[in-house]
């Protein structure tokens, strides 16, 4: 587009590979395009193609692989691949400055049979390579209003969007959106807790991309073994039926008088009543069950009238002591 049809700031970048040397052009937008993160020649002159490799590590936990161009080596600067070698790619940038690449989400991955056509750059400037029409249909406001609803991206000239997130969030979300499992980058709860409203953010509802046996759902569910109260008061906070449910029966075994405020807080009134009336309804339940009568039956030489009593008495005894002794969780092997 020249400077004379548009007179805006450019704020739209592209990447364009011409016989596998990457290079960028700018384009301006349109007042009444959607407003897309402008990303001007300071901020894009490390910009390089993508090597993949096997997963390595930032800083901050997330895997990525780290690709370093310059000027001066054969095919146009030297390449430091993490992880497995990849077909180098010459680079027409001069920057020496590293670029971190999902390795999930590169350009030499083809994890919808296609080569990716946009880019999206965490705030942590973690690159991940994924495809417009997998994107603008799992979202329902557009990636936060982040991606042209019309838009004709290619492998050739990718999208570009930076995100104002974590590249740990983002992470899961693509993850979410591809269907696949996040579960090898062993991520804290915290960081699982932390997704969700970003998933609501890019317009990904929680209800679906953690729906019973979906990855996600399965990944968080995982964790309530050990932190059961965490897991239902997130699932609880956004309204996950399903992992609410499953996350409950993690809770028996726990005195709910011994909850932090902030966790009743979180899960709202409706959720706490629901978990206070499961572990009250299997007590109540147990207590039925031990103060069931012995069934009568007529004397018998060997059992009296007055030795059924003793032995009914006997029994009631030791039903008291179960349940006195029973929490929520027991179940009738362990009695």
């Amino acid at each position: 587009m020249s400077s004379s049809s548009c007179k805006l700031m450019p704020d739209i970048v592209f990447l364009v590979f011409n016989n596998g040397v990457c290079t960028h052009e700018q384009y301006s937008r349109h007042p009444e395009s959607p407003n897309l993160t402008s990303m001007g020649d300071s901020d894009y002159s490390n910009a390089q193609p993508f090597i993949s490799g096997s997963p390595s590590h930032d800083a901050d936990g997330q895997p990525s692989s780290t690709v370093v161009g310059g000027p001066g080596t054969a095919g146009g600067g030297p390449t430091t691949p993490v992880g497995t070698p990849t077909e180098n790619v010459p680079f027409a940038s001069g920057s020496s400055t590293p670029i971190h690449v999902s390795n999930t989400f590169n350009l030499n991955a083809r994890l919808d049979g296609l080569q990716p056509d946009v880019v999206v750059i965490s705030i942590d400037k973690i690159f991940f390579a994924v495809h417009y029409h997998k994107l603008i249909t799992s979202s329902f406001n557009n990636f936060n209003g982040l991606l042209p609803p019309n838009a004709n991206p290619s492998p050739n000239i990718p999208l570009m969007s930076i995100v104002p997130d974590h590249s740990s969030v983002i992470n899961i979300a693509l993850h979410c959106i591809y269907e696949l499992p996040c579960d090898k980058y062993n991520n804290p709860f915290e960081v699982l807790a932390a997704s969700l409203p970003v998933l609501s953010k890019y317009g990904l509802p929680p209800s679906r991309y953690l729906a019973r046996g979906t990855p996600l759902y399965n990944t968080i569910l995982n964790h309530a073994l050990m932190r059961p109260i965490d897991t239902y008061a997130l699932a609880a906070s956004n309204g996950l039926e399903d992992l609410a449910v499953a996350a409950s029966a993690y809770t028996l075994h726990l005195k709910l008088h011994h909850m932090p405020q902030q966790s009743a807080d979180k899960m709202g009134t409706l959720y706490l009543q629901r978990l206070y009336h499961l572990h009250l309804s299997r007590m109540d339940r147990l207590k039925e069950l031990l103060d069931a009568k012995l069934f009568p039956h007529v004397a018998k030489p060997h059992c009296s009238v007055e030795q059924r009593q003793v032995v009914s008495r006997a029994y009631q005894l030791a039903g008291a002591q179960v349940f006195y002794s029973a929490t929520p969780a027991d179940s009738t092997p362990r009695m």
